[in-house]
């Protein structure tokens, strides 16, 4: 069975990272094990990259682990490139 794809929410994926017991720790091992692909475009990561190296959450996660979740998010990630943007 192919992975699923879904758009995640930076708070989805910091809120995962910060309690891997909780509903969004569920999507980021989901993530983690390649059962969940994300799609995402240029502005998406750049948000994921610069809330998830924010000193804030040093004591939940370390920077090594941001940039492993990073690095994978982008080479399993189903880069898309928008059209339009709402709003």
């Amino acid at each position: 069975m192919s992975a699923l794809r879904a758009v995640v929410d930076t708070n989805v994926l910091v809120s995962g990272l910060m309690d891997a017991a909780s509903c969004p720790g569920r999507v980021v091992d989901q993530v983690q094990a390649r059962r969940l692909r994300l799609v995402a475009d240029d502005r998406i990561l750049a948000e994921y990259a610069e809330v998830l190296r924010r000193p804030a959450f040093s004591s939940y996660f370390t920077l090594e682990e941001a940039e492993l979740i990073l690095d994978q998010i982008r080479v399993e990630e189903a880069l898309r490139h928008p059209t339009r943007t709402m709003g």
